[in-house]
């Protein structure tokens, strides 16, 4: 007996091998291939960007007030962030459907998480090799929030739906 009166149902039980546990939902409803277009989306835009496009403008950026530069960097990253997000939460929908943006939140946090991870991992070893010295850990810190933060928030611009189906073509006779 639970306690509860008898006109209550018993809440179900998760962790039960017929029902799964709740952590075997969220994973099964990872999309390996929105996983990967993040890490490629985001490798290839941080190229794009910070390599080829700031370089262009830096002495325009390095003429401004330093919180200023240091603003347009962080704007571009919020920007270039829920752009990827938005375009992955478009990609689940095209393949999964989509009825609550709420969906293809497990598959954008998995991205996102390793897309960050692979660049900390990245950005540290290759400041350690060129023996550059480490940023302030807020500079890590505010890192960790736009690679967390910005892909999710690029979810609130998709629009849920149901999954794209494949239309048969006649056949020819």
């Amino acid at each position: 007996m639970s306690g509860l009166p008898s006109h209550f149902p018993a809440p179900p039980r998760t962790g039960h091998p017929e029902q799964g546990s709740v952590i075997h939902g969220i994973i099964r409803r990872v999309d390996l291939r929105t996983v990967g277009m993040i890490i490629i989306l985001d490798a290839l835009t941080y190229f794009l960007v910070y390599w080829i496009a700031f370089p262009a403008f830096m002495a325009v950026i390095d003429a401004l007030d330093p919180i200023v530069s240091t603003g347009i960097v962080h704007t571009v990253a919020a920007v270039r962030l829920s752009i990827i997000g938005l375009l992955a939460a478009r990609s689940y929908r095209r393949r999964r459907g989509m009825h609550v943006r709420t969906d293809a939140v497990p598959s954008v946090a998995v991205g996102a998480a390793l897309t960050l991870v692979l660049g900390l991992i990245i950005g540290v070893a290759s400041r350690a090799l060129a023996d550059v010295p480490e940023p302030s850990a807020l500079v890590y810190l505010a890192a960790i929030g736009e690679g967390l933060v910005f892909p999710m928030f690029g979810l609130l611009f998709a629009v849920p739906g149901s999954a794209d189906r494949l239309r048969s073509t006649p056949a020819e006779p």
